[in-house]
C-alpha cells in the first residue's frame, strides 16, 4: 500500500518525539492514568497529546487522553485517524459557554486561550472570556467530579512592561495599561490566576500554574498572526519574510515539545499554587535575529516593512520579555533543542504540511 502524506507526516512526527520518551518526565507516574487536555488544537496543546500517544504507543503507557478543543474540524487535521484508536478521546466544546465531559480525569491540562494578537484586537471580548469563564467552569467540572491536580497555562505575558535590564522571575508584576483591548489577554491571564488562588483558598483545590514564554513548532496554524508564525509559515511556503517592526524587540522562546515536557514536569512535580516560568537560560533572541534564523533555514530573503496602524494595534508593548529559568530548572528540566534546531525540526515538518 502507498504511503500517504498522512503517513509520511505522522513519522517525521514520531521520528521527533521519540527522544522524548526518556528522560527527566517520570512517565510511570502517568501510567494508566486519564489526562484532559483542553485547547488541543493549540501549539502546545497539541504538543502534549502528541507526547502522550507515542507513549502510549511505543512503551504501553496505558493512558486515556480526552481532548476538548472548539473546532472538530481542526482537530481532525491535527490528528487524523488518531483518536479512533480507543486511546484518545475527543470533545467539541467551547469551554467559556460551558464544560460538559462524562468521566473523571486523573489530571487536567487547561491549555485553552486564544494567544493570537489579531484577536485581541477584534474579538477581546471572547478573549477574557474564555480564560475567565472557561477556566471557571473548567475548575467546576474537576470539582463536582473529583478530578485530580488541574495545571493552568498562563503566559509570560503577566508580566507586563519591564524595568531596564530586568530579567522576569516569578514574583515580579509590571505595569499593563487597563485603557487598551489589547491588554484583554494579560489581564484575563492575570485575573485567571487570581481565580486559580481563589479556588486554592476557599475550595482547597490542587492547582499549579505555568508561563510559558513565546511558544513555536510544527502545530502552529497558519492563520496566526504572531511574527514566529508567519515567519515560520513564509519560509515553508519558500516566500520572503516580511518583517513589521525594526525587530529589536527581545524575547524568550522554547520549541513546543521542549515547552510540552516542561508542563508534565510541572505537572507531576510543582508545588500546589505556585508558578513556573517556561524557558530557556540561552534561549533568548531579537525578532530581526528570529527572522534571520527562519530565513537562513528556509532559503529565502526577508524585509522590514511598515505596519498599518491596525496591525500596530495589536503588537505587544513589551520590549524585553526574558523569563528568568531558574525554578524550572531546579525540577530536573531543560530544553532539548536550541531555537535555530526547533526552526529546523519545525519547517521539516511545516514544509509536508504546506506541500
Amino acid at each position: 500500500m502507498a504511503e500517504t502524506l498522512a503517513d509520511k507526516i505522522s513519522q517525521m512526527y514520531e521520528k521527533e518525539i521519540e527522544p522524548y520518551m526518556t528522560g527527566p518526565v517520570p512517565w510511570e507516574g502517568l501510567a494508566g492514568k486519564t489526562i484532559l487536555v483542553v485547547g488541543a488544537n493549540g501549539v502546545i496543546g497539541a504538543a502534549i497529546v502528541r507526547l502522550l500517544l507515542h507513549r502510549n504507543r511505543c512503551q504501553a503507557g496505558g493512558m486515556r487522553i480526552l481532548a476538548v478543543s472548539r473546532s472538530r474540524e481542526r482537530f481532525m487535521e491535527c490528528f487524523a485517524g488518531q483518536y479512533e484508536k480507543g486511546e484518545l478521546f475527543y470533545y467539541s466544546m467551547d469551554i467559556s459557554e460551558k464544560v460538559q465531559l462524562p468521566e473523571r480525569a486523573d489530571y487536567v491540562i487547561c491549555a485553552a486561550g486564544d494567544g493570537d494578537p489579531a484577536s485581541f484586537a477584534v474579538h477581546p471580548v471572547e478573549v477574557m472570556r474564555t480564560n475567565l469563564a472557561g477556566l471557571d467552569h473548567l475548575l467546576c467540572y474537576s470539582r463536582q467530579c473529583g478530578c485530580g491536580r488541574v495545571l493552568y497555562l498562563s503566559s509570560g505575558e503577566i508580566y507586563g512592561q519591564s524595568v531596564e535590564g530586568k530579567i522576569f522571575d516569578e514574583t515580579f508584576c509590571g505595569y499593563v495599561d487597563h485603557a487598551k483591548a489589547r491588554s484583554c489577554y494579560p489581564a484575563a491571564k492575570r485575573a485567571a490566576e487570581v481565580l486559580c488562588q481563589s479556588w486554592i483558598q476557599e475550595y482547597g483545590a490542587d492547582i499549579v500554574i505555568a508561563r510559558p514564554c513565546h511558544i513555536f513548532g510544527p502545530d502552529l496554524k497558519a492563520a496566526d498572526s504572531r511574527a514566529v508564525a508567519q515567519f515560520l509559515f513564509q519560509a515553508a511556503c519558500g516566500r520572503e519574510l516580511v518583517m513589521k517592526s525594526d525587530g529589536r524587540q527581545q524575547r524568550s522562546m522554547c520549541y513546543s515539545f521542549d515547552c510540552a515536557e516542561a508542563l508534565l514536569m510541572i505537572l507531576l512535580f510543582g508545588k500546589r499554587g505556585e508558578a513556573y516560568n517556561i524557558a530557556g537560560k540561552e534561549q533568548v533572541v531579537s525578532i530581526r535575529q528570529l527572522a534571520e534564523m527562519i530565513a537562513d533555514a528556509g532559503k529565502v530573503g526577508f524585509r522590514i516593512e511598515t505596519p498599518t496602524q491596525s496591525e500596530k494595534s495589536s503588537y505587544n508593548p513589551v520590549e524585553k520579555s526574558i523569563l528568568d529559568w531558574h525554578k524550572l530548572y531546579a525540577l530536573g528540566w531543560r530544553p532539548r533543542k536550541s531555537i535555530r534546531e526547533g526552526i529546523h525540526s519545525t519547517l521539516e515538518i511545516m514544509k509536508e504540511r504546506v506541500g
